[in-house]
């Protein structure tokens, strides 16, 4: 009985060693980063429960740039630090998805990043906030901008429409809720999010199970417009997120849709914008093969090096030369 007492603990000697090591391995030779998850709220995006805040100057993993780690900014967002203790500041709100997030090239290639640099040196007021986030269509988009415009403050925002997708939502409610930017405390929540904010391999282990399991499972509801199409299901609510924008926050908001694939899309929505005064500006040169990572990604460098200029071209066009006038 003794013999067999000792067997099962040098097994489980042999074991937790194993994970220790494992885990100095992911953590200090392989650099893997850990979850570096501040808080999760809930409400600010409507297609899921609740919604990760990360915390300042972490790293974050970017698999379609080869596995390198890169590092967030001063306020848990992609892209280079802004200046929070100035409220003489002017703050620009880039919105959008993982095309604007842009995980996926260095941070100071980002267009975010970019646009910020020229702004500081020549619209030195100015400064950006890329508060874009992956999966995150318009409507979900609408709920973030609510709680972080409230907490940054903002001169302007300018969505960036990447395509034509929405998660499923017939059912469209502008009002947030009475829980709205409130901290999820779940129990479980809890202790999922400790175990991966102190365990890189963990968070490794995790990210794998994700990565086989959910990444290409996500259901999303696609548009085609062209001649003769009048399959309308996404742009109704689609449209119902511009005009809530544009009805909200007038001339401070500005749409740039990137869309190339579908026919008759571009021009759908700027008639609609006309009719509706909403500042509309659209280019499809952008999202194309030679400016996608390995020809079917998110932007590669260049690709963020074009749309940064547009996004300057956008700035100039309906900010920076009114207030020159």
């Amino acid at each position: 009985m003794k013999t067999k007492y000792s067997n099962i603990l040098i097994i489980l000697l042999a074991f937790i060693t194993s994970l220790l090591i494992c885990e100095i391995f992911c953590e200090f030779i392989i650099k893997f980063p850990k979850y570096s998850v501040e808080k999760q709220l809930f409400g600010i995006q409507k297609s899921r429960y609740s919604q990760r805040i990360f915390k300042p100057n972490s790293d974050y993993l970017s698999r379609e740039s080869g596995y390198k780690v890169y590092k967030r900014n001063n306020i848990g967002f992609t892209g280079n630090d802004i200046n929070i203790n100035d409220s003489s500041y002017k703050n620009i709100f880039l919105l959008g998805s993982s095309f604007v997030e842009a995980i996926q090239v260095e941070p100071d290639s980002m267009a975010s990043s970019v646009f910020n640099s020229y702004l500081r040196n020549n619209h030195s007021k100015y400064q950006v906030i890329n508060c874009a986030a992956g999966g995150h269509d318009m409507y979900d988009s609408y709920f973030r901008f609510q709680y972080f415009g409230r907490i940054f403050g903002f001169s302007k925002i300018i969505y960036i429409l990447d395509g034509v997708w929405m998660h499923e939502n017939n059912n469209l409610d502008f009002n947030v809720g009475d829980n709205f930017g409130k901290i999820n405390n779940s129990l479980f929540l809890r202790i999922h999010d400790i175990l991966r904010n102190n365990s890189s391999l963990l968070n490794l282990f995790t990210e794998y199970l994700k990565e086989e399991l959910v990444i290409g499972n996500v259901r999303n509801v696609e548009l085609e417009v062209g001649p003769g199409k009048d399959n309308f299901n996404v742009l109704p609510n689609l449209e119902k997120c511009i005009s809530q924008f544009g009805t909200k926050y007038s001339s401070d908001f500005i749409l740039l849709s990137l869309d190339n694939n579908h026919s008759g899309l571009n021009d759908t929505l700027k008639s609609y914008c006309e009719k509706n005064n909403i500042n509309f500006v659209s280019d499809t040169t952008i999202i194309t093969d030679e400016n996608i990572l390995n020809g079917r990604g998110h932007l590669n460098k260049r690709g963020n090096d074009l749309l940064a200029k547009k996004i300057i071209n956008v700035f100039e066009e309906f900010i920076g030369k009114k207030e020159n006038e």
